[in-house]
């Protein structure tokens, strides 16, 4: 409802009209770059629906795995995920302290708490093309700024713990940063790294993103461990024997 221009529908219709549209991508794109790839975009939500509107919304394993009975019954086609694995709550920074998301398969949300399971479910050997599994990209995913005056600290915190699990997980191909300057469309959210004010104010995460991966990281992020309770950055790294199939 709110991004495929849909309206209202079922979930039956949604998905055959959304796999013709991704078939057609696919071979206009590959008519002229073979190295063209397709993703099919999802939210945090894996095994729940925005606001419980199953006429506008759809649970991310339903989009998954619709997608791909689909693609496999009228010949298989590249396709891969592009994920936005917000926060459960995107005005609380805090993933590593999310409650909803689960490491099981069944979980009702995807976010950085749980993101080894996205990896090892999609490793299933239905889901693979070619055996191989999809690629997973980050296209979109930020942090809001809490109003209190630690929320500079805490917003530039969830990026650092984030972006070391992520660079250690060798599945997620990218991760793009939403958003480089505070959108006032998107108000009250605040996940610049830059304000909307006018002009613009770098806020702490555009000086820790941009020693993010140069070799004075270690210094730059060393403000956050206190925030995110931990003492060495092993704790941030992502642990698969978590996951529950």
């Amino acid at each position: 409802g709110a991004w495929y221009n849909m309206g209202s529908v079922d979930k039956e219709l949604l998905m055959n009209e959304y796999h013709r549209a991704l078939r057609l991508a696919y071979l206009s794109c590959r008519k002229w770059h073979s190295d063209l790839q397709i993703y099919i975009s999802m939210d945090h939500h894996w095994n729940s629906v925005y606001q419980n509107d199953n006429g506008h919304a759809l649970k991310g394993t339903d989009l998954v795995e619709g997608i791909n009975q689909r693609a496999k019954e009228g010949g298989d086609f590249e396709w891969h995920i592009a994920h936005h694995p917000y926060p459960a709550d995107l005005f609380y920074p805090t993933w590593w302290q999310d409650g909803t998301p689960t490491f099981s398969f069944d979980s009702p949300l995807m976010t950085l708490k749980n993101y080894e399971v996205m990896p090892v479910y999609l490793a299933q050997q239905h889901l693979l093309y070619k055996g191989n599994t999809r690629n997973i990209d980050i296209s979109e995913m930020g942090f809001h700024t809490p109003g209190e005056a630690t929320g500079e600290e805490v917003q530039a915190a969830a990026w650092t713990c984030a972006f070391h699990k992520v660079k250690h997980m060798p599945e997620i191909g990218m991760y793009i940063y939403h958003s480089h300057i505070t959108s006032k469309k998107e108000a009250p959210l605040d996940m610049g790294l830059w304000t909307s004010d006018q002009p613009p104010r770098k806020k702490q995460i555009w000086d820790v993103f941009r020693q993010t991966e140069t070799d004075t990281w270690e210094s730059a992020f060393e403000f956050a461990k206190p925030i995110l309770g931990i003492e060495s950055w092993d704790e941030c790294l992502p642990d698969y024997d978590k996951v529950i199939k």
